[in-house]
């Protein structure tokens, strides 16, 4: 009875194991379900006391890959004086989802300056209506370096006639061969203490693209810096030869163009198609010229031929725009090369007008012998 007794204990153990083993190994899957990425952890902090650092370009990214909703936690670890910044620490991810949310950083004026790590743990909350705790946390760490001495920046973006102009401006230092985020604004204005270092500034309307500029600062140096945004565009500028198929010499060069405005309706625009052959300014030919151009894309062509006729060498064309005599854009340039066989220009002329010349002189002279002829005749 003893063996039995024990046989069954040894069985009941062992299934008591196996679900424990089970449960633990079904939680263990649960948590492997929660993840953790985003730009936080490969950003390196550079900043100065009494600093606040915050931009879109520095997040993080929680994955929920488990079949059930989970609700989660975000705790920050800093040093003394530094805080971390985020809009939410608990909310709910559903099931198979993610949720984005940017990082911000406060250092304190009393901050010893040094080098420090921050970080973001998350983790999974209780079920609040069964009470089950799912084990599972994720966490991500960044390098805080806090510096003693700073230069200042001031940087003002204006449209080309000199207004501010409302964009967003994204700031990055140079560091390790690339670019980290090292600041934003949507004010088309940027006011900031900065440590010693080389940066970049982009500004942004909408997804264009309108200035870009990189400069270094100093400790101890205030940097005033002016953007003039590029609000008109040249897009798939181009230009190509089209030839006599019966001759194969050069006939015209068709140019293609596309403008694109972006911020508000210009006066008075021309369009002037500069052309330039060895290097040298050859034409400057009025294309377009209207009272307004509109937002949006306007496209068109022009098909030029030199006056003087095709010559051996290298032509060089560039579209430029004005609004009341004032340049907003300019096109890359295009070359099309003109080979001797391919020519049009001062030397074929000549000879045709020396051809010409003859076939009207000729019977000219024949007529005038004649007639002096006859006048010797009579006398």
């Amino acid at each position: 009875m003893r063996l039995i007794r024990r046989l069954i204990c040894v069985t009941l153990a062992i299934i008591v194991m196996t679900g424990i083993g089970n449960t633990v190994l079904l939680h263990q899957a649960q948590a492997q379900g929660l993840a953790i990425s985003g730009s936080f952890y490969r950003h390196h902090f550079q900043m100065l006391p009494g600093e606040s650092f915050a931009t879109p370009d520095v997040y993080i990214v929680v994955f929920n890959h488990d079949t059930i909703d989970k609700r989660v936690r975000l705790t920050p670890t800093a040093p003394p004086g530094v805080e971390v910044q985020l809009d939410e620490f608990e909310f709910t991810i559903p099931t198979k989802s993610n949720r984005s949310l940017a990082v911000g950083v406060y250092v304190s004026e009393d901050t010893t300056p040094g080098e420090y790590y921050i970080s973001i743990r998350v983790d999974v909350l209780p079920d609040e209506v069964s009470g089950i705790s799912i084990v599972g946390a994720a966490e991500q760490r960044a390098m805080l370096t806090v510096f003693g001495e700073a230069g200042t920046v001031n940087i003002t973006t204006v449209t080309p006639d000199g207004e501010l102009f409302l964009s967003k401006m994204h700031l990055y230092q140079k560091l390790d061969g690339g670019l980290s985020p090292a600041g934003y604004s949507e004010t088309g204005r940027f006011n900031s203490r900065l440590v010693p270092g080389e940066y970049m500034v982009q500004v942004f309307f909408g997804d264009d693209e309108v200035a870009k500029e990189e400069f270094a600062l100093a400790a101890g140096e205030e940097k005033n810096i002016t953007l003039v945004a590029q609000t008109v565009f040249i897009l798939g500028f181009s230009a190509s030869p089209s030839y006599d198929s019966a001759t194969g010499k050069i006939s015209i060069a068709r140019t293609v163009y596309t403008i694109k405005n972006i911020y508000r309706p210009l006066k008075d625009m021309r369009a002037i198609l500069q052309v330039s052959l060895n290097g040298s300014n050859l034409e400057s030919i009025e294309i377009i010229s209207v009272p307004a151009l509109d937002l949006g894309n306007t496209g068109g062509r022009y098909d030029y031929a030199p006056s003087e006729g095709w010559a051996k060498g290298t032509y060089s064309f560039r579209l430029e725009l004005f609004s009341q005599d004032k340049l907003y854009a300019t096109s890359v340039a295009q070359t099309i090369a003109v080979s001797p066989e391919q020519t049009t220009g001062a030397q074929n002329g000549l000879a045709g007008a020396v051809k010409w010349i003859l076939i009207i002189a000729l019977p000219v002279l024949l007529l005038a012998a004649l007639l002096i002829l006859w006048l010797r005749r009579r006398r």
